[in-house]
């Protein structure tokens, strides 16, 4: 997984969970009854494990794992055990790690797992068995000091940190011991047992030299609060823990082996700091050595010097405040304070710090007292040093260079690390400063933005909202139709493996143009006239191998002649017309031909349509972009021709071979069922606000936005599936709104109990599928939506009263399982008629050509790696920040086609997501969840993917997202001052259309005009 597909998932993840905590400050539900606690403790580890568990055989930071890798075999190696320490050989880390590397060393040795990612997966799961503990130790004391609810929250906040995963499964660090060893220490020492703290300690500094921290801390504050006889047996246990650790490595060596050790480690890193974004890469000193002299003493020296002071006075003062407090919650507080601060002094003031060393801090956050100030400051920190570990990360891994020394964002991220440390200064003394902050800050009062609300019953339908949907469909065929390809297209031709022809003309005459109307297969192909009795060539050998494409090629070096010759060679090459022009653009007909080894009727075929040797048609008269793939193939399953794209299921190519059945293989007819499936898509958005809103006002407005959609126009205007992708996904959504939010139901989990809705969001989803695959992920969101309502039934109701469970399951597999596979089934229909002896689709020849078929596009699909310059990430879309160029023209006025999103829809549906979810977080609307959810689910999963992809992969999200637009647009337009807003909006979409619908359609405008259209500097094509 690449770092910006981790921040983004694991990150949004983290804030909702944030958020939900802020928001629920009052238990929604009763506390758990105890026959579920185990499983909700399971539950709860198993969601930990499974974020983590991908991100295990990730190579992640190969310098570090590789390091590690090689430390565990030698360590293990039965000739000559835990020799990590020899002459020569480079070992950084004091010994303790190293009896667990020789433990996944032997373990990877018995299992041959030496040169395999498994090696990779188990280097990485001390880190994730740490982590299970550290979360496990605090959900116990957070459930005891904050209940139930509170404290499976709070413990979920490190469970679930991502900047806590990133550095164990992803990178593939360390850090999750050490926390595991301060909070134990922490636990230890708050309840008095002297001498297992003094032992984890001592465990702890015997593991990394940041140990010494925590270490040190606890020895200062022991020696001024503790008797002398805890000091006694602190110094007694710790060391004799300390020398049973090192004595096996060190017994052979020189007495100052362990302190030259340790020393060296920190001479390894000489810099002021090493990509930790603190207070010393805020003034340029990143990866800097000599920072200059202050008072006769280098940088260095002072930065030392600042952290210990700060260090050694966080120590004082809690072994002061220990001296005058007994109880142990208020010790715990005491203690979780030093180490918090301690630890941000040491990343912010001391030299040499790297990005992951202000991690321990973390657990302690949750432990601090007040109990207010735990969420904002896990919560700062843990996005701070997520950025910090992001952006080193990125650089070494993910663009393969090392990271840079200063950056803009570099000073941006240190400034907000000195910002957050300073805030962690300010809860410390006022913990109360945000309630004193906004005492003093006028009330602002902002308008309700609660959405219209939705009928309980909806009214019954009309003939009017017939009408509308009608209107709505109508509007957008007309709209979309309008010049979206010619009619006045060749359709007779010659198909043939080579030719001869020469045009013959009673005057001489100057061919200026040369029109091929290629069909299919490909050809070479060269054009000669005769000059003084001597054949030149106008057109040399070329080769043709574009499916029903129109080339015209300029003839600049011809002269008058009576005669032109055509040669061509191929195999089984179609051309439908072989056009001259003349300067004025006039069609050069000539009166004879002459044609050996061809009849008279198939060399006529190359010019019985003159009518269309029309020139600078552009994409009118011509494929373009992905149309070379789906329309060629939807030509070949009407006419039963070898299959040429089989990277997606057949259904989509389908249905737009019934265009060319219809209309004929014309760019208008295989564009007509796609301009079809978006004009539907507009109706379908109608029917939306009816379902959500109940009334007129709601369907216009949905519908209206969903007309003015720029992807969805563009997207339908050319022959590819993703417009009926985008119809058949929405159906779907809309249909599950009507089995689970429109039916009068005792529990809304009988949804899932079968009935027409459930089953045509079945049927749809399963059409979805077979268009392609992408539908798969709201497929995921569907078994997402199923687990999640069925285990809640179980949990409130219990396993003994399993029959409504039972069938609902019955029904979700019906639904969601039978139909969906039996539609998909079907779909294969015409693939298999393409095939040689065309198998039945119920042979068991047909069986398996499906299955081979899964293969294949699964096999495309998952080793393909090529790039594209047109594509962008995924979490560019929301943002309509690179439009997709498909197409451009020749001269002037300009022609383009780019796929972009009406900035108001695409832009507003952003906003208003988060807005949403934020929303939703106190209390869930059933509507927004479904609409949200379905967003998430067809859009998040596109992080995954590493392959090359593209804006129009967002288009069925966006359609799933103008409903909820409508429906909040009419819930703020029921405010007094805000009445304006549905139809503002509404409006606005419309201007934008209008102004952005050159760049959209490829209607030829000035230069002028599309500079207009440049609002980002991505924007560059439009």
């Amino acid at each position: 997984m690449n770092t910006v597909a981790f921040v983004s998932l694991y990150g949004s993840v983290f804030l909702l969970l944030a958020g939900f905590i802020a928001r629920r400050t009052v238990p929604s539900a009763a506390a758990v009854p105890d026959r579920m606690a185990a499983p909700r403790l399971i539950a709860w580890l198993a969601l930990g494990v499974l974020l983590r568990l991908p991100l295990l055989w990730a190579s992640g930071f190969h310098y570090d794992t590789g390091t590690y890798k090689a430390w565990a075999l030698t360590a293990s190696d039965p000739a000559d055990p835990l020799n990590l320490y020899k002459e020569g050989y480079f070992a950084d880390y004091p010994p303790f790690y190293m009896y667990v590397l020789a433990a996944l060393g032997t373990i990877a040795r018995v299992l041959d797992w030496g040169g395999s990612a498994h090696f990779t997966a188990l280097i990485k799961l001390p880190a994730l068995l740490c982590d299970i503990g550290v979360s496990l130790m605090l959900l116990r004391v957070l459930r005891e000091q904050l209940g139930d609810a509170r404290g499976w929250g709070l413990a979920s906040l490190y469970w679930l940190n991502p900047a806590m995963i990133f550095t164990g499964a992803l990178w593939g660090q360390t850090e999750a011991l050490l926390c595991l060893l301060i909070v134990l220490g922490w636990r230890a020492w708050r309840a008095q047992h002297i001498a297992l703290a003094a032992l984890v300690f001592a465990i702890a500094l015997a593991f990394k030299p940041q140990g010494a921290l925590y270490a040190g801390i606890f020895g200062i504050a022991l020696l001024i609060s503790g008797s002398l006889r805890q000091v006694g047996t602190a110094l007694a246990v710790g060391g004799a823990t300390f020398a049973l650790i090192v004595l096996p490595f060190a017994w052979s060596r020189a007495w100052d082996w362990l302190p030259s050790l340790y020393l060296s480690t920190a001479e390894t890193y000489n810099y002021m700091t090493v990509n930790a974004y603190n207070l010393w890469a805020l003034l340029g000193w990143n990866w800097k050595k000599d920072a200059g002299m202050a008072f006769g003493l280098p940088m260095q020296i002072w930065a030392l010097i600042d952290a210990a002071v700060a260090i050694l006075a966080a120590a004082i003062h809690l072994g002061l405040r220990l001296r005058r407090t007994t109880e142990p919650e208020a010790r715990g507080a005491l203690m979780a304070w030093a180490f918090v601060l301690a630890t941000v002094a040491f990343f912010m003031l001391a030299p040499r710090m790297h990005e992951r060393y202000i991690l321990m801090l973390l657990p302690m956050l949750l432990l601090l007292d007040p109990a207010r100030v735990r969420l904002p400051l896990i919560l700062a920190w843990t996005c701070a040093s997520l950025a910090n570990l992001a952006y080193v990360y990125y650089h070494y891994i993910d663009l393969k260079q090392i990271a840079p020394a200063d950056t803009p964002f570099i000073r941006v991220s240190s400034a907000i690390n000195v910002a957050v440390s300073l805030l962690t200064l300010l809860y410390w003394q006022l913990p109360d400063w945000p309630d004193r902050v906004a005492a003093r800050l006028p009330r602002l009062r902002l308008p309700a933005w609660d959405p219209a609300p939705t009928p309980a019953v909806l009214p019954r339908w009309t003939l009017q909202q017939s009408l509308v949907v009608a209107g709505f469909v109508l509007a957008a065929l007309a709209v979309g139709l309008y010049r979206v390809g010619t009619t006045n297209y060749p359709i007779h031709g010659l198909k043939t493996d080579g030719f001869s022809v020469e045009y013959r003309y009673e005057r001489p005459v100057v061919a200026s143009k040369a029109l091929i109307y290629a069909g299919e297969s490909s050809t070479r192909l060269r054009l000669e006239q005769l000059v003084a009795d001597q054949w030149v060539e106008l057109i040399p050998e070329r080769e043709l191998a574009d499916f029903y494409k129109l080339h015209e090629i300029d003839l600049d070096k011809a002269a008058p002649s009576t005669r032109y010759r055509w040669h061509a060679t191929g195999k089984n090459w179609r051309v439908n017309e072989l056009g001259l022009l003349d300067g004025d653009g006039r069609a050069l007909v000539p009166e004879t031909l002459d044609h050996p080894g061809l009849s008279d009727e198939q060399a006529r075929a190359l010019i019985d349509e003159p009518a269309t040797w029309l020139a600078r048609r552009g994409y009118m008269a011509s494929p373009y972009f992905d149309e070379i793939y789906h329309g060629r193939t939807a030509y070949e399953f009407l006419h039963r021709l070898p299959i040429y794209e089989t990277t997606h299921p057949p259904l989509g190519k389908w249905l737009i071979s019934a265009g060319i059945d219809m209309l004929g293989m014309t760019p208008f007819g295989w564009r007509f069922v796609g301009v079809l499936a978006s004009a539907l898509t507009v109706g379908v958005l109608a029917w939306a606000g009816w379902l959500f809103n109940g009334t007129l006002r709601g369907m216009l407005l949905t519908g209206g936005l969903g007309l003015f959609e720029f992807s969805r126009f563009t997207i339908g205007r050319y022959a590819t599936i993703d417009a009926i992708l985008g119809l058949f996904i929405l159906l779907g959504v809309l249909f599950l709104w009507q089995a689970f939010g429109l039916r009068r139901l005792a529990d809304w989990r009988d949804g899932w109990r079968p009935s027409a809705p459930l089953l045509a969001a079945g049927a749809s989803l399963g059409a979805a599928i077979a268009v392609k695959w992408s539908a798969l992920y709201a497929g995921i969101g569907v078994l997402l939506f199923f687990v999640s309502s069925t285990g809640s039934g179980l949990v409130r109701d219990g396993l003994r009263h399993w029959r409504p469970t039972a069938s609902r399951t019955l029904g979700a597999a019906l639904a969601f399982a039978a139909v969906p596979a039996l539609i998909y089934y079907l779909s294969y229909i015409p693939f298999l008629r393409c095939l040689d002896h065309a198998p039945s689709l119920f042979s068991a020849e047909g069986f398996w050509q499906v299955v081979k078929s899964q293969r294949d596009i699964y096999n495309y699909h998952s080793q393909l790696t090529s790039t594209h310059p047109f594509s962008s990430p995924f979490w560019s879309w929301p943002l309509d920040l690179k439009p997709l160029w498909i197409y451009t023209g020749e001269g002037e006025p300009r022609s383009v086609i780019s796929i972009l999103g009406n900035p108001l829809i695409w832009w507003g549906t952003s906003l208003l997501v988060c807005a949403v979810l934020w929303r939703n977080l106190r209390a869930v609307r059933s509507a927004d969840a479904l609409l949200v959810g379905s967003w998430a689910s067809l859009y998040l999963p596109w992080a995954l993917i590493d392959r090359a992809i593209f804006n129009y992969h967002y288009y069925p999200a966006v359609l799933v997202l103008i409903p909820l637009l409508g429906n909040y647009l009419l819930g703020l337009g029921r405010h007094p001052r805000l009445r304006w807003l549905p139809i503002g909006c509404l409006i606005t979409a419309g201007l934008l259309f209008a102004w952005f619908y050159p760049t959209i359609s490829g209607q030829p405008a000035p230069k002028a005009w599309f500079a207009s259209l440049r609002w980002l500097p991505t924007w560059w094509m439009l």
